[in-house]
């Protein structure tokens, strides 16, 4: 978390694939992606979609898993508000 923090303090945004926090099978990359999502660290989310076989690009059950779990401005910046500015600036 040390890295991540340095990271936004010096201006990065961090994107988080949803498929992080509700489909991975890997415990702890789906429990750091959760600690990440609770503890506002997250700007943006993704899909990592790569193919419709191999990770396909999927997003209702970690959106979901968000919204169940954090409060629901942080949620609507994550999901959309802030990609929305980023690409408006």
């Amino acid at each position: 978390m040390e890295l991540v923090n340095r990271f936004r303090e010096l201006g990065a945004m961090i994107q988080l694939n949803t498929y992080s926090l509700f489909d991975e099978m890997d415990e702890p990359i789906k429990n750091w992606a959760r600690r990440l999502a609770l503890e506002r660290k997250v700007d943006f989310l993704g899909t990592d979609a790569h193919k419709t076989y191999y990770r396909p690009p999927s997003a209702e059950y970690g959106l979901n898993w968000l919204y169940e779990n954090v409060d629901r401005g942080y949620a609507d910046a994550v999901a959309w508000e802030n990609a929305q500015k980023l690409l408006c600036v």
